[in-house]
């Protein structure tokens, strides 16, 4: 307990260095932080595109500057087809007037790329009742069990509707809707954004899809094109180069190759910043913990006069830097979990790699901070460190 009565007299003695110490801190975790949640949202959509990977599979996507062309010839002259898979959305309004967003997909699409779920139940796995199952993104005017009447904008035909889970955060949904050359998979995915999006975006069977009308559905011109099982690579390579000419067409190989050098991109990019606040950091850390040992020094020299040894005078230290690491990591979540709910940028997620960093930095630098000053300390005896305090 007196250990702890001695670091906390450190702490009241040093407000404003440990302060300034606290807030550099947690601007190295903000700054690394965004790096790591950067890198794991890239991967994020590589991993819901990876159960796709079982078939052999083309994605299409078409020129905006060369749309007039006949889809269906073209997919006829395909070799070896077994589906031509799309994304649907479909605008509506609850009894309300508010609008909800409805996304569906054909049947490979929808039993192969599965959301991950923050709460609740997939929708293919409701199948009581006669109201519509659906996954939503998170919103104030939906919970699991919640239900409501949607009807098409364009249409007449109302729809009840059950939510059954609600999508778990940071949301990507495939889209098939980008356009330009050379996708990685995150291009096929569109991010909900919390921040700047109202109107609930709700997952369900394509079963809706009988009850409306062409009008009321927006249809993606990209499209997934999976083969036959017993398709040979020759076939692949002619079915690529077809359709090279309306558009740009890519192998799941090349998709996952894009994404890698993506990633790979930002992280070339971003990581150095990271690393040099990361180094920035710790040195601070390490050079106020000297400085507030120096500046405690004749309180050292009381303890060593009175047979306090180096190392326990480093248990105190270890209390100290504990404690101004905790405060630190307590600054950082709390201001990042603000950010998050409130804005909802999902660079301010604490996810499992932010969690690893932040026990791997912290461990760190507790110890380098205890054993640097005490070192130093020992190096002088305690009627030199009475005469220079």
């Amino acid at each position: 307990m007196k250990y702890f009565k001695l670091a906390y007299r450190m702490l009241c003695n040093s407000v404003l260095l440990n302060l300034s110490l606290i807030i550099q801190l947690v601007a190295g975790f903000v700054f690394v932080n965004m790096v790591i949640c950067y890198y794991e949202n890239e991967k994020m959509t590589d991993t819901l595109l990876y159960p796709l990977s079982k078939y052999e599979y083309v994605y299409f996507q078409t020129e905006r500057s060369n749309r007039n062309f006949d889809e269906e010839q073209l997919m006829s002259e395909l070799r070896a087809v077994s589906s031509v898979n799309k994304a649907y959305t479909i605008a509506m309004e609850d009894e309300h007037g508010e609008l909800g967003v409805f996304v569906t997909y054909d049947d490979s699409l929808l039993q192969t790329v599965k959301y991950p779920l923050k709460s609740g139940e997939y929708f293919d796995t409701v199948t009581d009742g006669n109201s519509l199952p659906v996954i939503a993104t998170r919103t104030s005017r939906y919970h699991v069990g919640d239900k409501a009447s949607y009807m098409p904008l364009f249409g007449d035909t109302e729809f009840d509707v059950e939510v059954v889970g609600i999508l778990s955060e940071p949301t990507y949904y495939l889209s098939l809707s980008t356009a330009g050359d050379e996708s990685a998979t995150i291009h096929l995915f569109r991010q909900y954004d919390y921040a700047f999006e109202d109107n609930p975006v709700f997952i369900c069977d394509n079963r809706i899809l009988d009850e409306i009308t062409e009008k009321d559905r927006i249809v993606t011109r990209n499209s997934i094109i999976i083969f036959n099982d017993d398709i040979s690579a020759e076939d692949v390579q002619y079915n690529i180069d077809l359709l090279s000419n309306y558009g740009w067409a890519a192998d799941n190989e090349e998709l996952y190759k894009n994404s890698g050098e993506l990633v790979g991109f930002y992280f070339k990019k971003l990581m150095p910043y990271g690393i040099l606040t990361l180094v920035i950091a710790l040195m601070g850390f390490i050079g106020i913990s000297i400085l507030i040992t120096f500046k405690n020094q004749r309180n050292y020299a009381v303890y060593f006069v009175c047979g306090c040894s180096v190392g326990k005078c480093m248990i105190i230290n270890i209390i100290y830097n504990t404690v101004i690491i905790l405060l630190s990591i307590m600054t950082f979540y709390v201001f990042a979990t603000i950010k998050y709910v409130f804005s909802g940028d999902y660079l301010f997620r604490i996810g499992g790699y932010g969690v690893l960093f932040l026990s791997v930095f912290s461990i760190a630098a507790i110890m380098l901070g205890s054993i640097i000053p005490c070192f130093i300390l020992k190096r002088m005896s305690p009627k030199e460190i009475l005469r220079t305090a």
